[in-house]
């Protein structure tokens, strides 16, 4: 570790009463009633100031532990940082603390969210002249869907940075309330996030590094009946693991969690600790997106290591699996962002925001008109994994989305996409119930005119049944098919072979080929049926006695 870096030779000056009293106010730590009585009685103690009060409150069993620990916090910062005067605390995480501060210490001074960075990494001095270096940067940016930082710098030992305070709720807020958010809602939303992102990259080539709900903030107009209206504006916070696209992790920072970004939204060449650019932030944004359309993480673990790891392994997940009223594209353009290789994702936020309102465009009918958000979508709770597979063809591609200007909307995004994975259970499930095969057709010569070939109800094939052929729409999926459900068939048959007739030869090609999938559509119409000759034999013999019983009565009724 390298020596701390050395503090201000001025002492932190002491909070007064009057500071921590109006703390404690402003926190509404304490009923007024209470509080009344707590500043008459300190107020006698000869040269109280914040600590006499804290140590009054704390004596008294007036305080939690939680407030008593924020109070000192407050008060700490207070006297390290006396050019704002500190209100309230809105936060903290793995980095530092947020504040609620005011600029200047007078009480007309504008509202200021002020994060300090927190003790443990104050001692890394690459890290923290990094930090200074990209704040500054960032302090001359000023974009709408950006939180502008103002100033930063060191002060008796502390880091910090001051931007503007965003009186709104976080995405994550909203997503925690409402389960899911309306799908029309998050484009609009990450459009614009994307939108402050490319600004920042362009202007100064900093990434952002930790994309996460959390750090998404929305401000709305008053009085606005609507859940979610259209017109929040997001404002981006938090840029405090920014750094230039051309530089790397530092490896011991790395290791010991200090650079690294939040595990649930983290690309994997920044999990990698490799050199990053604008796509590691499209695909924070990307995964992003699935936890607000559909309520959860993209990926789940016990630890932040098998949540890395799940983001290093396995491939991204479709949204539509939880949320099947997704909109084709904005499955796949999630699914796009969150691409393993980063030549596979969207090459820049531009790319993106195209992407984004090439769906918005299709989901308004192309017509400018925006749909109300009346209903809140259906989210599927128990959700199986399916197979590892590619992925799907995309209605657009990542090279088509280089900017702005670039079409990323054709004619085949109109058309279903019918997936491997989604045709499997039906294919599985017609092989399990029509196990027993049939030779029909083809061992005896025959055809009927109305046979089948092919299997219903996967996507939107036309079946042409006197052909006997599927159309030339449906040929793609019904090769796919008809490949899955005959590895399925030929495994089913030889299984039942083993089991019954361990010493045969195996079973002849032409049943497991699997051209014969199920008996329903290929059973033989001029074969003869029969039930055998036993049930006429019975029902003659009961005749026969039903007769006799008949003759028996008429005799004994005319004798």
């Amino acid at each position: 570790m390298t020596s701390p870096l050395p503090s201000s030779p001025t002492p932190p000056v002491p909070v007064t009463l009057d500071q921590a009293l109006t703390l404690v106010q402003v926190n509404a730590w304490l009923p007024a009633k209470t509080f009344d009585k707590v500043r008459e009685d300190i107020q006698k103690v000869s040269g109280a100031d914040g600590r006499a009060l804290l140590a009054h409150l704390i004596q008294a069993n007036l305080l939690s532990k939680e407030n008593a620990s924020d109070l000192k916090g407050l008060m700490q910062h207070q006297a390290t940082l006396p050019q704002f005067t500190f209100l309230k605390k809105l936060g903290a995480g793995g980095m530092g603390t947020v504040y609620l501060v005011q600029a200047g210490t007078s009480e007309d001074g504008h509202l200021l969210a002020l994060k300090t960075i927190n003790a443990r990494l104050q001692g890394y001095e690459d890290f923290v002249g990094r930090f200074q270096r990209e704040t500054t940067a960032l302090a001359g940016l000023v974009h709408p869907h950006i939180a502008t930082v103002m100033t930063s710098g060191e002060s008796h030992g502390v880091c910090f940075m001051a931007m503007e305070y965003i009186d709104g709720p976080s995405l994550a807020t909203l997503v925690t309330d409402a389960k899911v958010l309306p799908e029309v809602y998050v484009l609009n939303i990450m459009a614009q996030v994307a939108d402050g992102l490319a600004y920042v990259y362009h202007a100064a080539k900093l990434v952002h590094r930790d994309i996460k709900p959390e750090n998404i903030l929305v401000v709305r107009a008053k009085d606005v009946g609507e859940s979610f209206p259209l017109g929040d504006m997001a404002k981006l916070i938090d840029f405090g693991l920014v750094k230039p696209s051309d530089e790397t992790d530092d490896l011991h920072l790395t290791q010991t969690g200090m650079t690294i970004g939040t595990p649930l939204y983290m690309s994997p060449e920044q999990i990698r600790g490799e050199e990053l650019d604008c796509r590691s932030d499209i695909y924070g944004l990307a995964a992003t997106m699935y936890h607000l359309l559909t309520g959860v993480t993209p990926f789940t673990g016990n630890s932040p290591g098998a949540i890395m790891s799940a983001h290093l392994t396995q491939p991204a997940p479709d949204p539509g699996d939880r949320v099947p009223g997704l909109h084709a594209m904005t499955r796949q353009l999630v699914m796009t962002g969150m691409a393993k290789k980063t030549d596979e994702r969207f090459l820049t936020h531009e790319g993106f925001i195209a992407a984004i309102k090439a769906v918005l465009l299709d989901l308004t009918g192309k017509q400018g008109t925006v749909p109300r958000l009346l209903r809140k979508p259906l989210v599927l709770k128990n959700v199986k994994k399916k197979v590892a597979s590619d992925t799907p063809p995309l209605p657009f591609s990542p090279s088509d989305a280089k900017s702005a200007s670039g079409s990323v909307h054709n004619e085949a995004a109109n058309k279903p996409t019918v997936l491997m994975a989604e045709m499997e259970p039906l294919s599985t499930r017609i092989a399990n119930k029509h196990r027993h095969m049939h030779t029909t057709s083809e061992k005896t010569g025959e055809t009927s005119g109305n046979q089948v070939v092919v299997m219903p109800a996967l996507g939107n094939q036309v079946h042409h049944r006197r052909q006997g052929v599927p159309s030339p729409e449906a040929q793609p999926v019904a090769r796919t098919a008809s490949e899955m459900l005959r590895q399925v068939c030929t495994d089913r048959v030889e299984k039942l072979r083993r089991q019954h007739h361990p010493d045969q030869t195996p079973i002849p090609d032409e049943v497991t080929t699997g051209e014969v999938p199920s008996a329903i559509f290929h059973e033989d119409p001029k074969r003869i049926v029969g039930i055998g000759l036993a049930p006429w034999l019975v029902l003659a013999g009961s005749v026969l006695l039903l007769i006799s019983y008949l003759a028996l009565s008429m005799v004994g009724v005319v004798g």
